[in-house]
């Protein structure tokens, strides 16, 4: 209880404070993987959230959305699995894939073979 109250609260109000969706289960342990917009609990990213952020911020220069639904499953495949691969070494590649993101094989829109698809908007950090 001390936990909730002394630092998970208060850095739930300020992500709230920032514009953040804050899904507050109170001090009590979750037991509905739903109630957190997951599959089940093992889920590190909430996939549809996810696969709707990166849609939104991968645009052509004329603010078109290019990403189709079948390469965004191809980029949560890829920064969710990492078989063969040590923690750090998966560490290390989730950190690269932030920074420079990764590619795909085509914009269906223009056509541009293996554009780069950015994980984080460094440009509009909202």
């Amino acid at each position: 209880m001390a936990e909730y109250i002394n630092v998970e609260k208060p850095f739930l109000d300020k992500l709230r404070q920032l514009g953040w969706q804050v899904i507050d289960q109170g001090i009590w342990i979750p037991q509905e993987a739903s109630q957190n917009l997951r599959e089940n609990f093992k889920q590190v990213l909430v996939p549809e959230v996810f696969k709707t952020t990166i849609k939104d911020i991968n645009t052509t220069s004329d603010g078109r959305k290019w990403l189709t639904d079948d390469r965004l499953d191809e980029i949560l495949f890829e920064i969710q699995n990492f078989a063969g691969k040590s923690l750090h070494e998966a560490n290390k590649e989730i950190h690269r894939l932030l920074l420079i993101g990764t590619s795909v094989a085509v914009n269906e829109i223009t056509g541009e073979q293996n554009p780069t698809v950015s994980l984080v908007d460094f440009k509009n950090y909202d």
